[in-house]
């Protein structure tokens, strides 16, 4: 198949008869490979294409790394475009946030955290789940903790609309008037509204006295039923579940940091007075060794199936040392300013680190070039490699750049169809609209 869109062109392993072979070929190398594999020569699309392909090959989800939120958010599109569904591929975001900045972050990053996180313990997550390298270094909210704060909810069921409240507040949920984001919940009479992560709109709960009378989604914008259904799971609004009979422990960690840094008392009493009251601050994620007494790693929730793909690893390697650098500057600076962290190595995970806990899970590396190195680097297996020759498109772009009559404007794009047709690949043109393509049709009509 050649493919022209943002990249303009390339060929892609398949003949007119759709034969997969060569592509098959490759995806059965990486399914059979028992040591780390690097696959050179793809970039850009290329890579998706051959990304949905793996997906759809290999058990369970695959993580793939990427070196920066904007590009696993590019890769997630591009995958989706070769897959029949939008659930092809899934983000775990980053917060959007410097390591150790005390700011309030987005709702919606911590509610597709939470969200990813339960859909790996339920086996529900994506076939391909696209991690930035902020968000796999950092250490999270334990298994056991989510799976314990997650609550399913039934229709028809007794429920304690005290209990649930309180459950709410220790799980980082806001209480508002009216109920607009991920995190919200409001109590009013008999009804609770709740915008829990699971979910992209908010659930409401109709009590007749302790009993679930019904339960239904509604529209955030305009608050207008929708859907009714008969169950319903509730998870945390954030990763740190200021849960009340762990608050006595949670505590005690704290003083004990607080005794380590020599930080102000003033800072340590508000601090300890806004834990007592379960109160949410900007920066409360950045405290999570705190909160817990063990966190747990992103490939802690994978199963053991999981394989890992890493995208350009000199490049995540370099975004690694900077977040390394950043951390390490950071809480530097947050110390001398008399606020309260834990030490980044508690929080973060170094890349170095990282690397050793996925060698087990032979991972593939997609390099545009081949790096030639003597040994395998922090004790890991030598990789293998495949190479793949991938078609340019820079004879092609600039022939339809060079001037040339109104008539003759596509001939190059024309011409290349035809030779692609007569070697035996099938071509797929691709517009952002209908009307692009029906357009793009008329104007090579001409050209037969």
């Amino acid at each position: 198949m050649s493919y022209v869109g943002e990249r303009l062109s390339f060929t892609v392993f398949l003949n007119q008869n759709q034969d997969p072979s060569d592509c098959a070929a490759l995806l059965e190398r990486v399914s059979a490979a028992e040591a780390p594999l690097e696959i050179i020569g793809l970039a850009g699309s290329e890579r998706a294409y051959t990304l949905a392909r793996l997906a759809a090959r290999l058990e369970g989800p695959t993580l793939v790394v990427v070196p920066s939120a904007a590009e696993a958010g590019q890769l997630a599109e591009d995958v989706s475009f070769f897959c029949r569904t939008d659930r092809a591929a899934g983000v775990f975001p980053a917060y959007h946030l410097l390591p150790f900045k005390f700011l309030s972050y987005h709702n919606q990053t911590a509610s597709e955290r939470i969200r990813v996180l339960y859909q790996l313990l339920t086996g529900e997550a994506p076939p391909l789940l696209i991690v930035p390298l902020a968000a796999l270094l950092q250490q999270l909210i334990p298994r056991v903790e989510l799976s314990r704060y997650a609550e399913l909810i039934l229709e028809g069921e007794e429920l304690d609309r005290d209990r649930l409240a309180s459950k709410l507040v220790a799980g980082g949920y806001l209480r508002a008037a009216i109920v607009e984001e991920p995190g919200d919940f409001s109590v009013r009479g008999g009804i609770v509204d709740i915008f829990s992560p699971l979910y992209v709109e908010p659930l409401r709960i109709e009590f007749f006295g302790f009993r679930v009378e019904s339960l239904r989604f509604f529209s955030a914008a305009d608050q207008r039923r929708l859907k009714p259904v008969t169950e319903a799971v509730l998870l945390p609004a954030r990763e740190a579940v200021l849960d009340p009979p762990q608050l006595t422990e949670i505590t005690h960690r704290v003083r004990l940091r607080a005794a380590e840094i020599s930080l102000p008392a003033a800072m340590l009493r508000r601090t300890v007075t806004q834990l007592a009251n379960q109160e949410g601050f900007p920066g409360i994620e950045s405290l999570l060794p705190l909160i817990y007494p063990r966190l747990d790693f992103f490939g802690d929730y994978l199963p053991s199936s999981a394989r890992v793909v890493i995208i350009d690893p000199d490049r995540v390697l370099q975004a690694a040392r900077e977040f390394e650098e950043q951390a390490a500057a950071n809480s530097e600076a947050c110390l001398a300013g008399g606020r309260l962290c834990a030490p980044p190595e508690s929080l973060y995970l170094s890349w170095d680190k990282v690397r050793g806990l996925f060698s087990a899970r032979r991972p593939v590396s997609f390099r545009l070039l081949e790096v030639l190195s003597a040994e395998a680097e922090h004790g890991t297996p030598r990789a293998s490699v495949a190479r793949v020759a991938v078609q340019s498109n820079q004879e092609l772009t600039a022939a339809l750049r060079r001037p040339r009559g109104q008539e003759e404007l596509l001939e190059p794009l024309a011409e290349w169809v035809r030779h692609q047709r007569a070697e035996g690949h099938v071509v797929l043109i691709t517009c952002q609209a209908k009307t692009q393509a029906q357009r793009l049709a008329a104007l090579l009509a001409p050209y037969g």
